[in-house]
């Protein structure tokens, strides 16, 4: 009984406050929590630009309401439906390569009500603030119709002997050749043992155990999507013989002897025996000989001026 009164007597405190709006009480019988619900419903909208004509398509699409924020699984799965939708759509128009743009929540409202609880542990009561946020969470996505092209390794190079694979990208979404396509080498479909392929946008690789069994030279690549479109390039296989260098012999040039000019008897005996004349001979040695002649001149000179002198006395 009078748990009872008590009770009562908190109500008619509490009601007055709760709808008042008052969030503390300074009782330590009463606690005051808040709690949110989530409930998100998705938006999601989608382009299709022609980039040969500039010519553009719109798709539109949005959910029920599902209870869950946009970070939730249920909600992702929800996501992933529509954009499937999308990129189906867009590839009945002719698109090849898709992309994500931004998300985010674009409206929001809240609904709240207060739930109480008494505890019968201790007597206090909780006032729980539920908050229900119901926000639309808008995803965007484009695709372009676009011819099929190779982007990387147009034209590449491969040695054989060698372990290196050849690869090659396109610019078309994965899922074109995931599901049904084919990869061609000189107009003969290959086994998928013989390649590999992996999204990004569309990554398929030449595996080296296959290219080294094809001939030397120049060879054709095609690859074909599932929606009918595809694109072809080129790629050449070398030889692993390597040319021989080119020797370059060194021209040594031999000195050339210069002719040596004949001397007769007559000629022999008239030079002197004292200097021999070779083409190279030292300089020094003409300077040398030169000092000497010039000191005797001196001297006989000197000597004659003394007698001279003698006979005039």
């Amino acid at each position: 009984m009078k748990k009872l009164i008590v009770f009562i007597l908190t109500m008619f405190v509490l009601i007055p406050m709760v709808s008042a709006g008052v969030t503390d009480t300074g009782s330590d019988q009463i606690k005051r929590e808040t709690k949110t619900n989530y409930f998100t419903t998705i938006s999601f909208k989608g382009v299709v630009t022609n980039s040969k004509t500039g010519a553009k398509e719109e798709f539109s699409k949005e959910s029920s309401e599902i209870t869950g924020n946009y970070s939730d699984t249920k909600v992702k799965n929800e996501i992933n439906k529509l954009k499937s939708e999308f990129i189906n759509w867009a590839k009945e128009k002719g698109a090849i390569s898709f992309s994500a743009g931004k998300s985010e929540v674009k409206d929001y409202y809240y609904d709240a009500h207060d739930e109480i609880t008494q505890s019968h542990d201790d007597e206090s009561i909780t006032i729980l603030t539920v908050l229900d946020k119901h926000q639309t969470y808008e995803v965007n996505y484009s695709a372009k119709i676009e011819n099929v092209k190779f982007t990387k390794g147009a034209n590449g190079k491969f040695t054989i002997d060698s372990k290196k694979n050849l690869g090659f990208t396109l610019n078309a979404d994965y899922s074109l050749f995931k599901d049904g396509g084919k990869v061609l080498v000189d107009n003969k479909e290959l086994s998928s043992k013989d390649y590999a392929s992996k999204s990004g946008s569309t990554i398929i690789t030449l595996k080296s155990t296959y290219l080294n069994n094809l001939s030397e030279g120049k060879h054709s690549i095609k690859v074909e999507l599932n929606n009918g479109l595809s694109a072809q390039t080129n790629f050449t296989v070398l030889s692993d013989v390597k040319e021989p260098e080119e020797v370059i012999e060194e021209i040594v040039e031999e000195p050339v002897e210069e002719p040596v000019p004949e001397v007769t008897e007559t000629e022999e005996e008239e030079t002197p025996k004292l200097i021999e004349e070779k083409p190279n001979s030292n300089p020094i040695l003409y300077i040398g000989i030169a000092f000497v002649i010039i000191v005797i001149a001196t001297i006989v000179v000197l000597v004659v001026k003394k007698k001279k002198c003698k006979l005039d006395k």
